[in-house]
């Protein structure tokens, strides 16, 4: 888990991730949440990072989850952001039973 926000800011900016801020249909949804050019600079903004990756503890995790089922969502995609591929597998499984209950 990313338990401080600038592990997950710097997980963000790996390459895999980055690769959505060169996506035209992915920054044109962001546009739409209100997010800028500024925004997509160098990786991407904190700002930016900050409104697309759920940090913290489990829990943190799960109420950012939950918040997007209350504003009127009916899937939320999940995906493990970790400096270390191996441990992505890891983390959805620490998560799972919280996000399941």
């Amino acid at each position: 888990m990313c338990w401080r926000p600038t592990d997950a800011r710097e997980g963000h900016r790996t390459p895999a991730p980055r690769l959505y801020l060169t996506l035209p249909n992915y920054v044109n949804n962001f546009r739409e949440m209100g997010f800028g050019d500024a925004d997509f600079a160098a990786g991407g903004s904190d700002r930016l990072v900050d409104g697309l990756v759920a940090w913290g503890d489990v829990d943190a995790i799960v109420e950012r989850v939950r918040r997007h089922h209350t504003a009127g969502a009916d899937h939320v995609a999940i995906q493990a952001v970790t400096p270390d591929p191996a441990r992505a597998l890891e983390e959805l499984q620490l998560l799972a039973p919280a996000l399941l209950t």
